[in-house]
């Protein structure tokens, strides 16, 4: 089996933290795995979602996506883990905005 583990930036507390720590466990269960960082930028990001197809579960953690990318992960995904360790439907909160119906509308096509 080959995992995907996708992220904006390894080095966050969160990725190691939920992630990292449990790489030596899957390594003796045989598995195969690949930390990708999703690319910034539109036609980087196309090349990438289309390798995501090589993969047999995709580890998506926290990341919301706009709708044509969100469209392309699910196209290349066979099973795809939604991590979120954080109230991401809310990352607007710091500017007193706790209802963001842009953030809840991208949250619930996530799922």
């Amino acid at each position: 089996m080959k995992v995907a583990f996708v992220t904006t930036r390894p080095d966050k507390a969160s990725f190691k933290f939920r992630v990292v720590q449990y790489l030596p466990y899957i390594e003796q269960k045989d598995l195969e795995y690949d930390i990708l960082i999703l690319p910034r930028d539109l036609w980087s990001r196309r090349r990438f979602f289309s390798q995501l197809g090589t993969y047999d579960v995709i580890f998506w953690q926290k990341r919301l996506l706009g709708r044509f990318d969100l469209w392309a992960l699910r196209r290349n995904s066979r099973y795809l883990i939604y991590d979120f360790d954080d109230s991401v439907m809310y990352n607007d909160a710091k500017d007193g905005n706790f209802d963001s119906h842009r953030l809840t509308r991208r949250f619930r096509k996530m799922f």
